[in-house]
Parts: C-alpha cells; sequence; structure tokens
C-alpha cells in the first residue's frame, strides 16, 4: 500500500505519490498552511476510517480567494498487476 495526495483545484487535480503515509500527511499540512496564510478558507475536514471499505478517509475542503472549490486528500493507494488478477481467478 502507498498514500496519494491529491490536490484538486475546480476540476484540475494533481497527485502525488508517497510511500509513508505520515510523510504524506505531514505535506498536506504544510500546504494547507500556506494556503491558509495566502487567504483560502477551510470549510471542512474529514478524518474518519470508512468501515464499509476498508480505508482512510482524511481531507480538508477548502475555497480559493477566487471562490473556487479546493480539497487536499490524502487517498489510499494500491498496485495492481493483470497477471496476479488473473491467478486468482
Amino acid at each position: 500500500m502507498f498514500t496519494i495526495y491529491q490536490k484538486r483545484v475546480g476540476n484540475r487535480t494533481h497527485d502525488t505519490y508517497f510511500r509513508y503515509r505520515e510523510a504524506a500527511r505531514e505535506q498536506l499540512k504544510r500546504d494547507l498552511q500556506a494556503r491558509l496564510a495566502k487567504g483560502w478558507t477551510c470549510v471542512g475536514k474529514t478524518d474518519t476510517i470508512n468501515q464499509n471499505k476498508g480505508l482512510s478517509e482524511y481531507a480538508y475542503d477548502l475555497i480559493t480567494p477566487y471562490g473556487e472549490n479546493a480539497t487536499l486528500a490524502l487517498l489510499d493507494g494500491y498496485f495492481e498487476d493483470e497477471t496476479i488478477k488473473a491467478i486468482r481467478l
């Protein structure tokens, strides 16, 4: 497993991949503080475990100074190989 740090502003998305979740969380916190200092507004935070999916959900919902919706989120990621998929069938 690895962690995807996803930044979304409007319909633009940028993903960065981290081996360690704590490193991704620290980067997100630094980015969040920088954006808040530039006038962005935090309108929501999610920090839970989705029991149905077995995945953690960690995200901040923001509004830019220009009124665009934005999200900084940590997503669980997995590598999947087509040959391994075929073996499981």
